[in-house]
């Protein structure tokens, strides 16, 4: 395996080593490289980069410890980089969640990889448009600063009486509350994480 040195597989908790196992399986005698830097270029220049996890040729591999999610422009994203760099057309993107031992998979060539990510850097890009809060936003570089959650945020806090009638001690059974209540989570955390940062800086 080329990339970062790894601990012996019998080593890793059990979730992890279920993962690895199913992502040593796909790659079989394959050369697998694992979390290499990949540079998504546009026209000659890089306009984003990201680690990925594991590829072997034809097969792009994302671990998840957590929920499972829509990871899809994640992966074109990914996978796109990844294309650019090895010269892939078309890959079998795999998200592995090894909490739950699933695994989704999918192909995107790199037509479609482009297209889904060419449309985000455009649309972030465009002046007319107006951010919104997502279930991405923890992870963003201008979640401190960012207007749309900071609405969020305050209109989050003017429902706390509603809140109150959701009891988190039990089960939620309803998928459209737990998708709302895990967007609404996910987007004050992430404000509420860059505010802490900016504090820590002064």
């Amino acid at each position: 395996m080329e990339g970062k040195d790894l601990m012996p597989i019998k080593d890793y908790p059990k979730e992890i080593t279920w993962a690895a196992g199913y992502i040593l399986s796909v790659a079989g005698r394959k050369k697998l490289i694992s979390e290499q830097r990949v540079s998504i270029m546009r026209d000659g220049e890089e306009i984003s980069f990201g680690s990925m996890d594991a590829y072997c040729k034809g097969h792009l591999f994302d671990l998840k410890t957590g929920l499972m999610r829509d990871y899809k422009q994640q992966m074109a994203a990914y996978a796109l980089g990844v294309m650019q760099k090895f010269g892939d057309k078309k890959l079998t993107c795999h998200l592995v969640y090894s909490k739950f031992k699933k695994v989704d998979k999918f192909d995107i060539t790199i037509e479609e990889a482009e297209d889904i990510v060419y449309a985000i850097v455009d649309s972030v890009e465009d002046p007319t448009r107006s951010p919104w809060p997502c279930d991405y936003c923890r992870w963003c570089g201008r979640k401190e600063t960012c207007t749309a959650i900071k609405q969020f945020g305050f209109s989050v806090a003017g429902q706390l009486e509603l809140m109150k009638h959701i009891n988190l001690d039990e089960p939620i059974n309803n998928p459209a509350v737990s998708k709302r209540l895990l967007s609404i989570a996910d987007a004050v955390e992430g404000w509420a994480s860059g505010v802490r940062e900016k504090l820590k800086e002064k």
